[in-house]
């Protein structure tokens, strides 16, 4: 279960890097992305148990 717990945290932390590095302005796409985001983080959240937030680093548990 640690092993999945710690590749989706890669995943998303990945995906976030994506969209960071790639945002020039809020537009349909970036807005695809963080929904997706959203939703990987939600299913982290329930599998867990834990709250997570979206920083500059990254996702960190709150």
């Amino acid at each position: 279960m640690e092993n999945i717990i710690n590749k989706m945290l890669e995943r998303i932390n990945f995906k976030i890097r994506y969209a960071q590095e790639n945002f020039t302005e809020w537009n349909v796409a970036h807005e695809r992305r963080m929904a997706e985001i959203d939703g990987m983080i939600d299913m982290l959240s329930i599998v867990t148990g834990k709250e997570y937030v979206i920083t500059e680093n990254g996702l960190e548990e709150r």
